[in-house]
């Protein structure tokens, strides 16, 4: 706090790539009627690309060492024999689906993965009924209604 208000060291963009929730994808339809097909297109494609492609190669980083992927397999050896799944945060949801307009949240950790998904709408858009679809990164708005105590704030 400073003068009585919230102080933050830093960019908006930083602030909202360390305290966003991720990015809205909004999707619009030339008829509502359209929106189930439009949502299960959202959620099959997300799927379809996060597990056939590595994220490595989304971010375009070079093969790892051998030494460094023995290490990651047995890493999730040992989750799959934990019996842990996919975090339900790395899924994307459906936020509202009204009025010939679907909106999804997609986490920061599918962030990557947004082009490829893109493409793949943009291919399938007569398909679908789709006029326009928009892609918008947290506000500061909804960083600022975080709980303080994640912000460690510092009074002068």
């Amino acid at each position: 706090m400073k003068a009585g208000r919230i102080a933050a060291i830093g960019t908006s963009l930083r602030l909202k790539n360390k305290f966003g929730s991720g990015y809205t994808v909004s999707v619009v339809v030339n008829e509502e009627s359209k929106l189930p097909a439009v949502e299960k297109f959202v959620f099959s494609t997300f799927e379809e690309i996060t597990e056939s492609t590595p994220s490595s190669a989304v971010n375009g980083l070079k093969e790892k060492p051998e030494e460094e992927k023995t290490k990651e397999k047995s890493k999730s050896e040992k989750k799959k024999d934990e019996g842990s799944t996919a975090s339900p945060s790395d899924k994307v949801e459906l936020k509202s689906s009204a009025h010939n307009v679907a909106t999804f949240k997609v986490p920061v950790t599918l962030g990557d993965y947004l082009p490829s998904f893109f493409e793949k709408l943009e291919e399938k858009r007569k398909k679908l009924g789709v006029q326009d679809f928009q892609l918008s990164m947290t506000t500061l708005e909804e960083v600022r209604s975080i709980p303080n105590q994640i912000f460690h704030l510092k009074c002068y």
